[in-house]
């Protein structure tokens, strides 16, 4: 078995060697994302070669991570791929798993064959899984945040316009300059001290993926991604009388109806509430509709209409008494009230005439048998009358007899 020092001599001539006799291929872009696997392939035709070199480095490969001898794999250790990497010695491709953004770089593939040195280049851009998300309303200023507070010197950032780090450069600040496409002069805001990237009055036609990639020299160390959403503001909902489209049977229910419309957008949404609680709400994808939500109203009270997107929001209120005619102008819900009140007052007239009668027969019984008491009076002194008077006449005939 080899010592490590005599492996490592072989590893540096062997680089060497095929430097020099190498012939080189375009650079191949590779886009992965955090935590994923990814196996990079050269040339078919080189396959099967039984001697092949792979090397890394973040801007000039020039460590050397796998070695194939005459078919047998030899490994280099301390790379920043240790047990992660995977070497296939039929097709020459190297696999590594579990990705950082720190394995962003160029990998160089160098295959020995009869015709010569081969190589094949590959730049690996490993991005965060998470792509930043930004809704903004339009004519609104929007900026797009490295994350750094404070950029050094020998940093560089570069912007992008597309799904990967690799699409159009739109800004750059390198060598404490920064420069802005032709195309965004007037729009974009490159901040020097963070690297951070604003929009002026950001429209519709801004809205889409924008990437960010730090340099610390030539190596990247830090990968961002943003896709920003432009939305107009929303209209002023509108409000209508709903009774024309409601059959007879519901109109004399008692209830009233009333409609919400508003002209559809993208992502936006129509909500009826009733005391700071929602009622319903709808929505609809096809934007060529427009938003439509009726509401039944039983009660009297404040109702209302919002129109939302993420960004922005449109309420009206409606106050149940302007929109809903008063219960009393139904005839058909006025029946049972006006039958309730009848009977009301027929009972109330009856207890009044009860009560009446019942004092008339108090009174009149009591009349009566005052009544009787004075007879009975008059009688006695009647009575006495005429015995003073009989006697008064049997005195004065004694009296004549005498």
């Amino acid at each position: 078995m080899s010592s490590p020092s005599r492996r490592n001599d072989t590893t540096n001539g062997l680089l060497i060697l095929f430097l020099i006799g190498g012939v080189f291929s375009e650079i191949l872009p590779v886009m992965k994302r955090v935590g994923e696997t990814v196996t990079l392939y050269a040339n078919k035709s080189w396959q099967n070669s039984g001697n092949f070199l792979w090397t890394f480095g973040h801007h000039n490969p020039i460590k050397a991570i796998t070695i194939v001898t005459n078919g047998e794999v030899t490994r280099v250790n301390g790379t920043r791929f240790d047990n992660r990497l995977h070497t296939d010695v039929e097709n020459g491709s190297i696999t590594i798993s579990n990705l950082t953004i720190n394995d962003s770089g160029i990998f160089n593939a160098q295959f020995f064959l009869e015709t010569g040195m081969h190589m094949q280049m590959l730049n690996l851009f490993v991005s965060d899984n998470t792509v930043i998300s930004i809704e903004v309303l339009e004519g609104e200023n929007v900026t797009l945040d490295t994350g750094v507070k404070e950029l050094q010197k020998d940093r560089k950032v570069m912007w992008t316009q597309g799904p990967d780090f690799v699409g159009e450069p739109i800004a750059q600040w390198k060598n404490n300059i920064t420069s802005i496409d032709e195309s965004f002069k007037g729009v974009l805001l490159l901040n020097p001290h963070t690297g951070s990237l604003t929009f002026i009055r950001v429209t519709k036609n801004y809205a889409g993926v924008y990437c960010v990639k730090l340099l610390w020299g030539d190596d990247p160390y830090i990968l961002r991604k943003f896709s920003i959403k432009v939305f107009e503001p929303v209209p002023i909902p509108h409000i209508s009388s709903a009774q024309a489209n409601i059959t007879k049977p519901l109109l004399n229910d008692g209830s009233c109806h009333i409609n919400c419309s508003v002209r559809n957008a993208p992502e936006l949404t129509l909500f009826w509430y009733s005391r700071g609680k929602k009622i319903n709400q709808t929505s609809n994808p096809d934007i060529s509709t427009n938003l439509s939500l009726p509401l039944v109203i039983r009660n009297e009270g404040i109702y209302s209409c919002m129109a939302a997107n993420p960004v922005s929001n449109e309420t009206i209120h409606v106050n149940s008494t302007e929109w809903c005619p008063p219960h009393a102008t139904d005839s058909s819900t006025m029946r049972p009230i006006i039958g309730g009140t009848v009977v009301a007052v027929l009972i109330g007239l009856v207890i009044f005439i009860s009560y009446c009668y019942k004092q008339i027969r108090n009174q009149g019984a009591e009349n009566w048998f005052n009544m009787g008491n004075m007879q009975q009076e008059t009688t006695s002194q009647d009575t006495n009358v005429s015995e003073g008077r009989n006697d008064a006449a049997e005195n004065q005939g004694l009296l004549t007899n005498n």
